[in-house]
């Protein structure tokens, strides 16, 4: 009896032991894709980046060339969708938590406090948004609004509690940042 319990825990730790390696070495080829696709966009030179939990979406910006590439790779096809991004197309930004919209941020406000108050006016104008907080947070993902009929937004998780055990507080100020890292792309 004893022998058949230890070999039960043996398989069970086995079996958890390949599906981790297995996810590991998605992951691993995911970033490889989206390092192949950002390094064939011409001139793009990466100063920042953000890569999803789960690999599947990742943004990247060209600080000197003022624009972004904001990648995704459908879960199911495997199949990479990238689209480079100008600043001044980039219309406004939210953080959704769990569905609700916690803060927007867009160019009405910063063309408004722009107007009044020049480029300072402008960050302050674009952070006019509504905050709200949450004690139990399932997911973080931040919406861009882009200047396109086409593609007009684009969502970009950060924090899906079925992919990743990450704080939602880390998380929650990461998301922050970039949408406070889109709100100066707004101005400039």
């Amino acid at each position: 009896m004893a022998i058949f319990f230890l070999l039960l825990v043996a398989v069970i730790v086995g079996g958890a032991i390949k599906v981790n390696v297995e996810k590991r070495s998605r992951k691993v080829a995911l970033n490889k894709e989206f390092d192949r696709r950002i390094a064939s966009i011409a001139d793009f030179k990466q100063s920042k980046v953000y890569r999803s939990p789960d690999s599947l979406a990742i943004i990247a910006m060209d600080v000197d060339l003022k624009r972004i590439v904001v990648a995704r790779i459908a879960p199911v096809t495997g199949v990479c969708d990238s689209t480079v991004i100008n600043f001044k197309d980039i219309r406004g930004s939210d953080i959704i938590i769990d569905g609700d919209n916690v803060s927007t941020k867009s160019v009405g406000g910063a063309i408004v406090g722009g107007a009044l108050f020049g480029v300072a006016g402008a960050i302050i104008g674009s952070n006019t948004g509504k905050t709200t907080s949450k004690q139990k947070i399932s997911n973080i993902t931040l919406k861009l609004l882009i200047n396109s009929l086409l593609a007009p937004t684009y969502e970009i998780p950060f924090f899906d509690k079925k992919v990743s055990f990450t704080k939602a507080d880390i998380v929650k100020r990461d998301c922050q940042m970039w949408q406070d890292t889109f709100s100066v792309a707004l101005v400039n």
